[in-house]
């Protein structure tokens, strides 16, 4: 800090236009300490906005000095005890997140209509009162604000990001009004095919767990670029056929879906179908192009299908149980893969596996760690409950940034506490 206090000193001549360009690589706490330098320089820092900056306070008292001496413009005040006072004075903000910030009511957000960025999620308070004065926002979150109805979000239909997730008083008359918006968030909405038929143009759409929507209204949905229908239950492979085009999609826990459907996403850059246990060989050989790719628990894939997802970035198989060494040593250049609950793999399978950056082996019953000290390259590697892990194989895993070796019950204390102490950035609670 004191070079840069000297080097600024030594600067004072140059505009303030060239000294805002340096400052602006500060955090806050260094801006504080070079206001103390002079009156210029206090001036400076005041009366500028620094847009670079997200003001994270807690304190009220702290929070409402900080807006009062400061011209900041992005806030995070999550889960702080502000109050509508306070709140009445951040009317120009930029960004502002006041999520869980259970304290404000109606008498104070209705001020925040000029935000471009406002976050209100767990505002349980807040109403259509002062919900329909923030149609000018570019971005509003309102998950969980209960209170809310069709009333005032009717009117958010020029929002570029809206999230209404578990606002559970939402229905069809006002949703289906919302078709501008490029990202909407409806997970846990009541909502019908109804709406879904007005939503074709929606960029990203989340329908998690909207557990009333058909094949009837998804096939509206073709253009969308990323689709969530996790835990959409009733839809088939009449809708998916349709979303070839899509390029993220989450089918997790749509059991109805086959083979089919599945084999003509081959173009998807991320799909989840975890859980969605119709699915086989005949239609995972189709999907090695797909860059994000999760196959948790869809028990019927063999190693002829997963030999041919080598060049998958992201790989999720747990809990796929037919698969053995035979595929698995092929999956070396994947970035992310988690094979935890395969427990037909073994020891013959990381040697292989040296590339991975994150590698998750978790419960993987026949690891014994036997090549373990080829896994210099792994950043991220769990081995929780992998009983056949001692102490002597721990010891190999000291380069490892993130090591999760809880339930390996023939790891000693005096180990754990060794690779807490030289290696590991974190490890599960239970394990001290």
């Amino acid at each position: 800090m004191y070079y840069i206090l000297f080097f600024i000193n030594s600067m004072m001549i140059l505009s303030n236009y060239i000294l805002i360009d340096i400052l602006s690589y500060l955090q806050l706490k260094d801006l504080i300490k070079i206001e103390q330098i002079n009156k210029s320089f206090a001036d400076l820092i005041i009366k500028n906005k620094w847009q670079h900056l997200t003001i994270k306070l807690k304190n009220k008292y702290i929070i409402e000095y900080v807006i009062t001496k400061y011209n900041f413009v992005n806030y995070d005040f999550s889960h702080s005890n502000i109050t509508d006072n306070i709140v009445k004075m951040l009317n120009n903000c930029n960004e502002l997140n006041l999520t869980g910030c259970c304290m404000i009511t109606d008498e104070s957000v209705k001020f925040l209509g000029n935000c471009n960025a406002l976050n209100l999620s767990w505002c349980t308070n807040i109403t259509d009162k002062s919900v329909k004065l923030l149609g000018k926002c570019h971005s509003l979150n309102l998950s969980n604000c209960h209170k809310i109805t069709d009333e005032s979000v009717k009117i958010l239909n020029k929002c570029y990001l809206l999230n209404l997730s578990f606002c559970g008083k939402i229905t069809d008359e006002s949703v289906k009004l919302l078709g501008n918006c490029h990202v909407l968030i409806l997970s846990f909405c009541k909502i019908t095919d109804e709406s879904l038929k007005a939503l074709g143009n929606c960029h990203l759409l989340d329908l998690s767990y909207c557990q009333n929507i058909t094949d009837e209204g998804v096939i509206f949905l073709e253009k969308c670029y990323s689709l969530n229908l996790n835990n959409c239950t009733k839809i088939t492979d009449e809708s998916v056929k349709v979303l070839k085009k899509c390029r993220s999609l989450d089918f997790t826990n749509c059991n109805k879906i086959t083979d089919d459907s599945v084999k003509l996403l081959e173009n998807c850059f991320s799909l989840n179908l975890t859980n969605c246990n119709k699915i086989t060989d005949n239609s995972i050989k189709f999907l090695g192009k797909c860059a994000l790719l999760n196959l948790s628990n869809c028990k019927k894939i063999t190693d002829i299908s997963v030999k041919l997802l080598s060049d998958c970035y992201s790989l999720d198989l747990s809990d796929c149980d037919q698969i053995t060494d035979e595929s698995v040593k092929l999956l070396g250049n994947c970035h992310i893969l988690n094979l935890s609950g395969c427990k037909l793999i073994t020891d013959e399978s990381i040697k292989f596996l040296r590339e991975c950056y994150i590698l998750n082996l978790s419960s993987c019953k026949k690891i014994t760690g036997k090549n373990f000290e080829l896994l210099n390259n792994c950043y991220s590697l769990d081995i929780s409950y992998c009983h056949s892990i001692t102490d002597e194989v721990a010891n190999l895993l000291t380069k490892c940034s993130e090591l999760n070796i809880s339930g390996c019950s023939n790891i000693t204390a005096k180990t754990k506490q060794l690779l807490k102490k030289n290696t590991c950035a974190w490890f599960y609670k239970n394990i001290f």
